[in-house]
Order: C-alpha cells, then structure tokens, then sequence
C-alpha cells in the first residue's frame, strides 16, 4: 500500500473532506509507532519554510491505509515496516505540496474567486448531491470552518493548475526507444495460454420430492438431466443449445475465454488435454455440482507482437517522461527551500 505524491498532490479535490478522510477519522492508533500515537498528533514531522506539516496531519491521511495493512500484514513487525513506508510517503507528498503551493503564491498569481466557488459548487453537488446543509453539518463534525476548506480547495486548485502542464506536454517516442522498452519488458506483453470453453454447471443430486419440507440427504437422488447432456450432445444437439434450455438450476457460461490458470483444478486438468471441438463428460466438483466442458478454442502463451502494442508503450514511455519531468522540477523547488524533517534541515 504505497502512497506516491504524484498521485496525491494532483488532486483538485481537498482531501479533508473526501470520503476517504472520513473513513479514516476514527481509525485506531498504533502506539508502537511514534507517528501512530495520539500523544504525538501535535508534534512537527516537518517544515517546509514558513509551513508546518504535522503528525496529525499525516497521520490522517494514511488511516484508511493503516486499515489495509492492520488487515494483510501477518506479522506485528510487517505491519509497521508498512506504516513507516506509508508515513514517509504522506510526509513526501505533503512537503511536496507544500513547495508547489509556495511558489506559486510567490510567484504573484491567484486562482480566481469565481473559479474556486465553481469548484466548490461541484463538490457539494457530487458528494452532497447538492444539499449544502449536509456539507455544513459535515464541515463542522469535522471540526473545519468554511474558510479552510475555502483555502484546502484553493490549494488543490494550485497543486492541479501547476502539474497540468506536465500533462499537456506529449514528449515525441522513437521507434528505437519503444523497441529497447519492448525488449526490456518483454514479461509484461505475453498472453498467457488461454482455452475458450462453454460450461454448464449444475448439482448432481436433486431431492426425489417436490416438497420442499422433505428435502432430506437421504430423499436425494441423480440429477436426471445430467444423463441427458451427453444423449442430447450424441444426438447432434450443439453445446450453445443445450445450455440455453437447460433448467434453471444450471449455470451456463458460454463462449468464455479463460486462462487456464483461472480455471479451478478440476475443470482445469480436463480443459488441458481435450481435444478442439469436443465436450467432456461429467466432471465433479467438491462442492456437490457437476460439470460438463466445450473445448471452443486454445492457444498457447505468446508474446504479443511489438505492433499491437506500440501504442501502450508510447502512452508509458510518455507519461515516465512526465513524472522524471515533474520529479525534476519538485527536487528544484527542494533546492531553493528550506526544508526541516524532524529538527533536520534537508
């Protein structure tokens, strides 16, 4: 769960009241972690000139993500390797934002007023449905006043407006630059061996009785319509038909392409060595269904061919030009300032 300040500082959206932040508001501290413990909400994790960035405030920004690791780290001493990594790159992307934000502001400029309450309208309007006094009530219950989110928005407004123009400069890729990424990652662009199958799946015991009030295991018997599958299938009736007028209890997936590794072990060892054109025959399952296979099509894994695409290369080349472009002008802005991580200047 890697947070990067690409992604956080190019929102246009405050992240005080996103949804997320609100998920997070009441998420549980870790107090073996410095930056986790409610003691330490106030202190400064870093200062970047005149703006103070704190733990507080890092702190909420990654307690959605706190979750997410609490919930798939195994271990105590993983879980908090993955909060200090998350912590990091919140501090990142705040001092980030910070420096964005100050030279734009030194630089004279100011976003327009209009342009901020036509922002702030949208918002109300796609995540309050337009219904200021639920905005209002949840400005306060998050402890905000108008006036700083007024302000959390400008500066969204800013980081946006400012890496925009990243976004606009379509750097021009060579023949030879997307040949020498092709080779390089060539694991990305293989198909992996797929099989195209219709399935039709349905339980291979079925109550004797209609009443459902005697459904008892030992009232079960044969499915009767798993013995007609293959009779129809002999007769010439076509896999597609079949399927379509099979009861409801079955479920039909027809004309499906899968990677073998998608399929689930039984249905997978048969699919592998049925011929093209065929159906299987009854196929068990542990869960107490029975399955039948149309072997459609198959193909091995390949490698797509450079031709194909050349275009996702270009679009991935591109936007790494974009980020080495914006990382460049971020570390600039670095150099120029003064920057403070935990009493260290940087």
């Amino acid at each position: 769960m890697k947070l990067s300040w690409r992604g956080i500082i190019g929102l246009v959206i405050p992240i005080a009241l996103s949804s997320v932040a609100f998920a997070g508001e009441n998420a549980p501290a870790d107090g073996r972690s410095r930056f986790l413990d409610e003691r330490h909400l106030n202190g400064i994790a870093a200062v970047v000139n005149e703006r103070v960035i704190t733990i507080g405030e890092l702190r909420q920004e990654i307690a959605p993500i706190l979750g997410a690791i609490e919930s798939e780290s195994p271990t105590e001493r993983e879980r908090s390797e993955r909060a200090a990594v998350a912590f990091r790159d919140s501090l990142e992307d705040n001092i980030a934002r910070a420096l964005i934000i100050q030279d734009f502001e030194s630089s004279g400029m100011k976003v327009p007023g209009v342009h901020k309450e036509f922002q702030i309208d949208e918002f109300i309007r796609n995540r309050f449905a337009g219904d200021r006094v639920l905005f209002t009530q949840q400005l306060r219950a998050y402890g905000k006043s108008l006036q700083q989110f007024k302000r959390e928005m400008e500066e969204a407004l800013i980081v946006g407006w400012a890496l925009n123009r990243f976004h606009h400069s379509r750097a021009y890729v060579s023949p030879r630059q997307i040949r020498e990424y092709y080779d390089d990652h060539r694991s990305d662009f293989v198909i992996p061996s797929a099989v195209r199958v219709g399935l039709v799946c349905l339980p291979e015991k079925v109550p004797s009785t209609p009443d459902p009030e005697e459904d008892k295991p030992e009232n079960l018997v044969e499915n009767p319509e798993i013995s007609q599958i293959a009779t129809r299938l002999k007769a010439g009736e076509s896999f597609v038909s079949l399927a379509e007028n099979l009861s409801s209890g079955s479920v039909p997936m027809v004309d499906e392409w899968l990677s073998l590794e998608d399929l689930r072990t039984e249905l997978r060892v048969v699919a592998e060595r049925m011929p093209i054109g065929s159906c299987s025959g009854k196929i068990r399952l542990p869960d107490g269904n029975a399955a039948f296979l149309y072997l459609y099509e198959r193909h091995a894994e390949m490698l797509q061919p450079i031709e194909q695409v050349q275009g996702s290369i270009e679009n991935i080349i591109t936007q790494l030009h974009r980020e080495a472009d914006q990382s460049q002008w971020i570390n600039g802005l670095r150099d120029k300032a003064y920057v403070g991580i935990y009493g260290q200047a940087r």
